[in-house]
């Protein structure tokens, strides 16, 4: 591109270049645009948005080591903020909501829920996990077989297919709404054809929806699938000795989050482990109270529930 002053040369400068040309951005049309094969599959790729929409909601961050076992999984369900570990002297740790710190929001309180004791509720969690892994090929089968009937139920269309008909939908919408501007239609003949199509927008939308949680789950399966066998043969080898990095890796597939409240803390997994059978009654593991309270005031009546 030939050379042109500039309005305002710098300071100290005569504005003559150095040389006769200069560099510009070319326009997008000009563009050449090369096709390069996928680095990362869809399927991970997708996983990975996900998690990173859930981290992103519950200001989750990654830090380089493993302080708190349960770091990132924690909401509070009295707010949805996450709990974060604190420790008090080196000595008492405990997790706490975000929403109780009134640094975060100008000097008041959020939420009023309690600190709980990292070690009562780590325990709790982690015999959760193991009480899900101890009979592996139950838990293989149950989640194989919601595998098939996701697989087996038929889809009329696929998720791009929808996607082009709810993009030509929406195109219909506008040329609709511009040709009653434009006074090409009249009021009787537009008020039916808008309701129709909306109606059309509306049902592409849900079916598009059904169609990616369909997938999720189905990508959700394929994991749990994958790694639950592995992490079951540890049960019996060497999962009792596990360290905090192992047991950490365990829960982080599992468990998708572990939501907390004033008397339960419920976890809830990726995928649901419950079995279509008759369903069992409610197993009573620990209170997870702060220092100051006694776990066997409350033993028999707070539940840790999948």
């Amino acid at each position: 591109m030939p050379w042109r002053p500039p309005l305002h040369p710098p300071r100290g400068h005569d504005g003559l270049p150095r040389r006769s040309w200069r560099q510009v951005l070319a326009p997008t049309e000009r563009h050449i645009s090369i096709a390069v094969p996928a680095i990362v599959g869809e399927e991970l790729f997708a996983s990975v948005a996900e998690q990173l929409e859930e981290n992103r909601r519950r200001s989750r961050q990654r830090l380089a080591g493993v302080q708190y076992l349960l770091r990132g999984l924690l909401v509070c369900e009295k707010c949805g903020y996450g709990f974060t570990g604190h420790h008090h002297r080196g000595q008492w740790r405990y997790y706490r909501c975000c929403g109780t710190d009134r640094s975060r929001f100008h000097g008041a309180f959020r939420c009023d829920a309690r600190l709980v004791a990292t070690e009562l509720l780590d325990e709790a969690v982690w015999d959760e996990i193991c009480r899900l892994l101890d009979d592996p090929a139950q838990v293989i089968a149950e989640y194989q077989r919601r595998l098939d009937t996701v697989q087996a139920t038929p889809h009329r269309l696929e998720l791009d297919a929808l996607d082009r008909q709810r993009a030509k939908a929406r195109r219909a919408l506008e040329r609709l709404i511009d040709s009653y501007t434009e006074g090409l239609i009249e009021k009787p003949e537009f008020e039916p054809r808008l309701t129709a199509l909306r109606r059309r927008t509306a049902r592409l939308e849900a079916e598009a929806k059904a169609q990616q949680e369909a997938d999720e789950q189905v990508r959700s399966l394929h994991l749990v699938i994958g790694k639950l066998d592995l992490f079951a043969t540890m049960v019996h080898e060497r999962l009792g000795a596990a360290d905090c990095t192992t047991k950490r890796d365990i829960i982080c597939t599992l468990v998708k989050r572990i939501e907390v409240a004033d008397d339960i803390v419920r976890v809830i997994f990726r995928v649901d482990p419950g079995f279509s059978g008759p369903p069992e009654t409610g197993r009573t593991l620990h209170y997870c109270p702060t220092r100051r309270y006694h776990a066997c005031d409350a033993q028999d009546r707070h539940l840790l529930r999948p």
